[in-house]
Order: structure tokens, then C-alpha cells, then sequence
């Protein structure tokens, strides 16, 4: 089946009728279950009389069937909206996959240019503090340490902190261009800018 492409409206509305989808399977699941259940009782009793009589494994297999079926025909009218929203969640990751990769990429080239530039460096500003863990593309984003605390306070703040601490340098060198960089805290690279800091 062809999935249908939907805008993040439609998106919301179809969460919304997959919620009562699912709702409506679990109350009449939860119903046939129990009868189900209740059928199977007289359906051994049944069973045992002579001559056995199968009624009770009839009605077993009915509800049963039923079951199945229920399940089966709200599954068929629900599966364009289940189609529907896996393309849209797939379509977000691969978005979010694909900014992630061009941020990468733009950090690696950023950084490669940096190195080649040490010895080029006038002066570095504190521009903020980041605190995460390793590899976490979901920082959480500290105090802008420059501006409220002084380029000391955004330090001592972002040493003391129990997960890995990074700081933003904006780096200015000597032809006046800047760049911004990104490093964790004690490593080569921020002992470097550190020791051009604009105090």
C-alpha cells in the first residue's frame, strides 16, 4: 500500500485517531475476552454429559472468530492512518538524521580549521558552557558564563559540574576573522584558548 505524505495537522489529527483505534480494540478485545473466558466453563461441563454436547466449543470458536475478526476489519479501516503516520515519523527521522550529519560535518570542518590556525590566535571569548554526556547531540545547554559570571564564574561553574563539561570559545585571530569552537573542558584544545582569554 502506497503511503499517503501528511503535514504535521493531519499528523496530530491521525495520532489522535490512532489513540481511539487503539482504545476501541482494547474495550472490545477486553469484552470478547471476557466471554470468551465464560464460554469455556460450560463448554467442559457440556463436554462431559453423555451423549457430549459441543455447543459450549461452538460458541467458544465463534466468539473466538469474532475476536479475530474485530481485530482484522479496524486493522483494514485504521491502516491508512497507521501508514500515514509511520512515513511522516520516518520522514521526520531521516530530517533529523540528515542535520545531524551536516552538523557533524560542519563541526569536523570547523575544527580542522582550527587546528591549522593555533598559532594564528589574538584573543578567545567564553561565549557559553555546555554540560552532557559524552557523544549526547542533546546537550543541556548551561548559563552564559561570559556575560552574567565573567569568563572566571563560567569556569569554575562548568568544572564543578558532575557530567562532562565543554565550552564555546568565539576565537578572533590576528586578521580580525573569528570562528566559534567547541571543546571539553581541561582537554589540549581548551588549555589553548584558555590561555588566550579576554579577561
Amino acid at each position: 500500500m502506497k503511503k499517503e505524505i501528511i503535514d504535521k495537522s493531519t499528523y496530530e489529527k491521525y495520532k489522535s485517531l490512532e489513540t481511539e483505534k487503539n482504545a476501541l480494540l482494547k474495550k472490545i478485545n477486553t469484552i470478547l475476552a471476557c466471554l470468551v473466558g465464560m464460554s469455556l466453563i460450560p463448554s467442559i461441563v457440556l463436554i462431559q454429559l453423555e451423549p457430549p454436547l459441543p455447543y459450549g466449543f461452538i460458541a467458544f470458536g465463534i466468539l473466538l472468530g469474532a475476536l479475530l475478526i474485530a481485530n482484522i476489519v479496524i486493522g483494514c479501516k485504521y491502516a491508512k492512518i497507521t501508514n500515514a503516520i509511520e512515513a511522516y515519523e520516518n520522514a521526520q527521522d531521516e530530517g533529523r538524521k540528515r542535520i545531524e550529519e551536516n552538523l557533524r560535518q560542519q563541526q569536523q570542518a570547523t575544527a580542522q580549521d582550527a587546528m591549522l590556525r593555533l598559532d594564528d590566535i589574538k584573543k578567545t571569548i567564553i561565549v557559553e558552557t555546555h554540560t552532557g554526556k559524552d557523544n549526547d547531540n542533546a546537550m543541556t545547554r548551561g548559563v552564559v558564563g561570559g556575560l552574567l559570571f565573567g569568563a572566571t564564574g563560567a569556569i569554575v561553574g562548568t568544572a564543578t559540574a558532575q557530567e562532562k563539561s565543554y565550552t564555546t570559545f568565539l576565537i578572533i585571530y590576528n586578521d580580525d576573522s573569528r570562528t566559534t569552537q567547541t571543546v571539553e573542558n581541561g582537554s589540549t584544545l581548551y588549555n589553548h584558548y584558555i590561555k588566550y582569554l579576554e579577561v
